[in-house]
């Protein structure tokens, strides 16, 4: 008779659980919608361009090697002690992992330095979106008494001409 009775149950447990539940069939309609949403996410982004032209300011071969010159250059700060790549270091994506980064002058300005690495791609530069563009973005720093310390326009211009590698490019 003991036997019968714990058949009976495990019957029904068995025969209660072939079936889908409203509980298991919505888990499963959300599961799909979800797969379904992450698919459509997932295909709408692409790979990086190789370029990021700004319609004002072509990208070339020459300007990238330019670039690439002026940002590991210590001529851009005042006194010589710091580029570009001291606090968007490039062996560290584009950043210096500090709290605060390093100024010209010595400590430490404000704020961390975001990262360079696709910052042509960004809709907007600086922490606090001050800037449209890199192009916009790349003399702040240049001429900001706390980061690279150069007095003025005019004082980097002729600091730049002395400079043979400039004199071909500009």
């Amino acid at each position: 008779m003991k036997s019968h009775y714990i058949f009976t149950i495990i019957a029904a447990i068995v025969l209660t659980s072939c079936g889908t539940s409203d509980n298991e069939a919505q888990t499963n309609n959300e599961s799909r919608r979800y797969d379904e949403l992450l698919s459509d996410k997932l295909n709408s982004y692409q790979a990086l361009p190789v370029r990021a032209d700004n319609p004002q300011n072509i990208t070339s071969d020459s300007k990238i090697e330019l670039g690439h010159i002026l940002y590991f250059d210590t001529r851009l700060s005042k006194d010589g002690n710091i580029s570009c790549n001291s606090c968007h270091n490039l062996d560290s994506y584009g950043v210096d992992n500090l709290p605060t980064s390093p100024c010209e002058l010595g400590g430490n300005g404000g704020r961390n330095s975001p990262t360079t690495l696709n910052a042509a791609l960004h809709n907007v530069q600086f922490w606090d979106g001050r800037a449209a563009d890199v192009e916009e973005q790349a003399g702040g720093p240049v001429l900001n008494p706390v980061e690279m310390n150069i007095p003025s326009k005019s004082f980097m211009v002729e600091r730049l001409k002395e400079v043979q590698v400039y004199q071909e490019f500009f």
